[in-house]
């Protein structure tokens, strides 16, 4: 389920929120140079996110995506742990990080110092992606796989 139609569609929430354990949170790299914006990694995450949400509605929650510029790290660091800490709160138990591979380095994360497991799921883009979206689909069908999978083993 999509955090924005929580609100447009409350009664679904109340049926299904007790199911929904998993945050699948869309991380890409955001550039504007001469106030021309370059959305393609917004674009392919967006739509790999939304088709891996589709497929396992009832059980995930997908937010907006969260834009980053890659200058300071920590900050996005502490943010995810934040965002992360609220939804252990509200008992969701898996957490996945999907983002374009490369725009975020892994080890500047930290996330082995995180209190819970972070799965994270690089998505490698060539230009290829954001002419064509259907080529888009074997790449959700993977990381929706790796998901499952997760569940499968429990942790």
């Amino acid at each position: 389920m999509r955090l924005t139609s929580i609100r447009s569609a409350p009664e679904e929430w109340k049926e299904k929120a007790a199911y929904i354990d998993t945050l699948l949170l869309p991380i890409y790299g955001f550039q504007l140079q001469n106030k021309e914006p370059e959305l393609s990694e917004l674009e392919a995450v967006d739509r790999i996110s939304a088709q891996i949400e589709r497929e396992l509605t009832g059980r995930l929650l997908l937010p907006p995506p969260i834009a980053y510029v890659g200058k300071n790290p920590s900050t996005l660091h502490k943010y995810i742990q934040e965002v992360i800490s609220t939804f252990i709160e509200a008992q969701f138990h898996h957490f996945f990080l999907i983002y374009p591979e490369g725009r975020i380095m892994e080890e500047e994360l930290q996330l082995e110092s995180l209190p819970f497991q972070v799965t994270l799921l690089p998505v490698t883009l060539k230009p290829s992606l954001a002419e064509d979206p259907a080529t888009l689909t074997p790449i959700a069908e993977s990381l929706r796989n790796k998901i499952v999978q997760r569940w499968m083993n429990g942790n």
